[in-house]
């Protein structure tokens, strides 16, 4: 089949269906993956939690009309709305109502009630798509997926809006961090992100292909060309609620449907009041996060200005001129002691520190003795997966413990020479795109750069590797047991997962009020 006769094939045609709604939504830019979505699955029941004035739920609909599905279809809403979506008018109920009536009554039924009244009226294991999209705080969507959860079928995908949206309190995005470890899933980042989470053992072929089947470079094309289909929805119904073919229109209102997503240093810094607090950041280098011609902010590291110059002075990634001054050399007799009488601090920052620690307990506790309450650690960690340590041993719960209870000051003798046999030479980029077999690359130093190492350790010589090795997913279960076991003050703040393209993941910790 030739390319033309490939775009032209009619299974292309759910995603350029026009929407039925000609109101530009927050939605709006999901709905050729909808109809996509309807027609890939075939879903027998589908039921919408949050309805609002229907551009999601009009999209499912549509799509059962137009491929003449058996499909039942149910939205649930009070039709009241609350603090994110806004309150609403009894307009909006209405007309959605009458659209209803007219397009699709014949398999779809608005239920005007809350989502635990609905509850009763679904056998479980019944549903094949559910759409959460009700109230976005973190502990009211966990609950939403935790009662509907028992409702899903073995085919059962459900689907979170506002995966990408971190504004207030806001809680998706975290409760979707924690369901990614679990469940084969993929995440959509235009239109305030989209998550499709599988649920069921049975997945459609198409969407278990969507959520497990991609390589890093399909998944980028796939986010990429959904987000075009989407900015053409946008424009269309724009160009229908204006009654005109001609009027045009910007593609994506920054208004309704933009949701950028956030830079390097508004996620690293994300929620941290820095501008009106007192700061500290570890280990600046030459890029810091925090100006100091903006806020009230120290620098600390653990060499001199002059020292860290002569440490890059032949590294050409590092361009000595921007090095900035360091205010507080870290000593070996911890931070706390050296950084105590210059705080507390509101926010400590910390890119590419914490992996670097040989006491990641000690660490923790006396970076929290230096924050005020409620003060955040903001960490930039790597992720293993993106890094040349891809190919060394995870971090294990007993590593941590045992680096603690040794009050270890410098690395460890294994995690030297794990470092240096098992790091590569591999980029970031390298393995996003998929270019590179890790399983047949080398591996690991020259032997004499491997035993020079080893020399200088024994002989008592601080060697700086990476003492920790994680993956996002394996950094969030090992903080969170280390914070129970310790009972380290800190709780979770925040996690951004590692983004396509990147190294990093950005993680915060709050400490807890007394």
């Amino acid at each position: 089949m030739t390319a033309l006769k490939k775009l032209a094939h009619p299974v292309l045609d759910p995603l350029f269906w026009p929407p039925v709604i000609d109101k530009v939504g927050p939605w709006t830019g999901h709905i050729p993956f909808a109809h996509w979505l309807i027609c890939t699955m075939r879903p027998r029941l589908v039921v919408e939690l949050g309805v609002y004035a229907g551009t999601s739920y009009t999209a499912f609909c549509q799509a059962v009309k137009s491929m003449h599905l058996p499909t039942r279809c149910y939205g649930i809403d009070t039709w009241e709305g609350d603090e994110h979506a806004g309150y609403y008018a009894e307009n909006i109920y209405n007309e959605l109502y009458t659209l209803n009536d007219v397009e699709f009554s014949s398999f779809s039924t608005l239920m005007r009630m809350t989502f635990d009244q609905a509850l009763p009226s679904f056998e479980d294991a019944t549903i094949d798509l559910l759409h959460i999209d009700g109230r976005h705080t973190y502990d009211d969507v966990k609950h939403d997926f935790s009662t509907w959860l028992p409702k899903l079928s073995d085919r059962g995908v459900v689907i979170f809006h506002d995966t990408e949206e971190r504004k207030t309190d806001f809680g998706v995005w975290k409760f979707w961090s924690e369901l990614k470890a679990q469940y084969p899933n993929f995440s959509f980042l235009h239109s305030h992100g989209l998550g499709v989470l599988c649920v069921g053992a049975q997945i459609a072929p198409g969407v278990a292909e969507l959520a497990s089947g991609l390589s890093y470079s399909q998944i980028s094309l796939v986010q990429e060309r959904f987000r075009l289909l989407g900015s053409m929805a946008v424009s269309e119904t724009l160009k229908a609620a204006a009654g005109s073919e001609d009027v045009v229109e910007p593609i994506m209102p920054a208004s309704t449907e933009i949701s950028a997503p956030l830079s390097r240093r508004d996620s690293i810094l994300f929620s941290s009041d820095f501008l009106n607090g007192k700061n500290l950041e570890i280990g600046p280098l030459y890029r810091p996060l925090i100006l100091k011609t903006e806020a009230d902010v120290i620098y600390a590291d653990h060499l001199g200005t002059d020292d860290i110059k002569l440490k890059y002075k032949s590294n050409p990634e590092v361009p000595l001129e921007a090095i900035v001054d360091v205010d507080v050399v870290i000593s070996g007799q911890g931070i706390a002691r050296d950084l105590s009488k210059y705080g507390p601090f509101s926010n400590i920052v910390a890119s590419h520190v914490i992996e670097h620690v040989p006491d990641l307990v000690g660490w923790l506790s006396d970076v929290s003795s230096l924050l005020v309450e409620g003060g955040k650690i903001c960490l930039a960690v790597p992720d293993k997966r993106y890094t040349f340590d891809i190919m060394r041993r995870s971090t294990c719960f007993k590593d941590i413990v045992d680096a603690h209870r040794e009050k270890r000051w410098r690395p460890s003798l294994d995690v030297v020479c794990d470092a240096f046999r098992n790091s590569s030479g591999v980029t970031s980029q390298q393995l996003w795109s998929g270019s590179i077999d890790i399983h047949s690359m080398e591996v690991g130093h020259p032997v004499g750069v491997v035993n020079d190492a080893i020399a200088r350790h024994m002989e008592g010589n601080y060697v700086d590797v990476h003492c920790w090795v994680f993956t996002s997913f394996e950094f969030c279960r090992l903080i969170d047991q280390t914070i129970s076991l310790f009972n380290l003050p800190l709780r979770q703040a925040y996690f951004h997962d590692t983004q396509f393209g990147a190294e990093e993941f950005h993680y915060q910790l709050e400490k807890r009020t007394s």
